[in-house]
């Protein structure tokens, strides 16, 4: 999904111009189709429609997680897995460290935590994503209290577990949404950015299916408006002379 400015401009500052010379791996989720789930993808290997390896960031996305669109963008919805090659991302980074940042969205109140791995083996909660407010905040207002969080994407990182070198190789993200996956380059001088808050709500980004979708939607509708027709002339009884 397109984040809100701030995010933005963090990405444009940070974002990945190439293998050789990136300060920083980002996966938007734009160039997939409703429904897909991404696999290993960015490891090597192929998506769940077998579309061809992207760039190997030796990054998996496991779980039931599947790509939406929305008319701000696409994300990725539901329970996700993501597995990290340390030794694949510290060589694109040219880095002995690296954090992650991303957005994420819980449809309810509550509270959910993200589930970190270290290299050490440390594992660990290691952020927590608020309760963003009811899907229906907009149709039953009685529902929504958080009115702060209505239907937003806050942002969030994960950074070292034991020791400054000692990097995530595994998250879990018990999360509704989840989108704008950015991994830095880290060392003692680094200033960690939390990505912007994205703003565009669950009430007014409703899923939508991807364009082809909506084509194919389309020519059936006119297949059958034409079958209609067609129908309707054959029962219609010639006039007398």
């Amino acid at each position: 999904m397109k984040p809100g400015i701030l995010a933005c401009v963090a990405a444009a500052v940070m974002g990945v111009t190439s293998l050789a010379s990136a300060t920083a791996i980002t996966i938007d989720f734009e160039e997939f189709a409703y429904g897909t789930a991404i696999g290993d993808y960015y490891a090597g290997g192929k998506d769940s429609l077998n579309r061809a390896s992207g760039p190997n960031y030796g990054l998996t996305f496991n779980g039931p997680s599947t790509i939406k669109n929305t008319p701000s963008g696409a994300y990725l919805a539901g329970f996700t897995y993501l597995t990290i090659d340390p030794n694949v991302v510290k060589s694109i980074l040219k880095a002995d460290a690296y954090y992650i940042s991303f957005n994420a969205g819980v449809y309810g109140f509550e509270e959910r935590g993200i589930y970190a791995r270290f290299e050490s083996g440390l594992a660990e909660q290691n952020a927590y994503v608020s309760g963003n407010g009811s899907p229906d905040c907009g149709s039953h207002p009685d529902t929504c209290y958080r009115t702060i969080y209505q239907g937003q994407m806050g942002g969030y990182y994960v950074g070292q577990g034991y020791g400054l070198n000692d990097s995530a190789v595994s998250l879990t993200f018990p999360v509704d949404r989840l989108d704008n996956i950015q991994i830095h380059s880290y060392d003692a001088s680094t200033t960690i950015i939390r990505p912007g808050i994205v703003t565009s709500s669950y009430e007014t980004g409703r899923d939508i299916p991807e364009p082809a979708t909506l084509g194919l939607l389309s020519i059936g509708a006119a297949a059958l408006a034409f079958r209609s027709r067609s129908r309707k002339s054959i029962a219609q009884p010639k006039k007398q002379a």
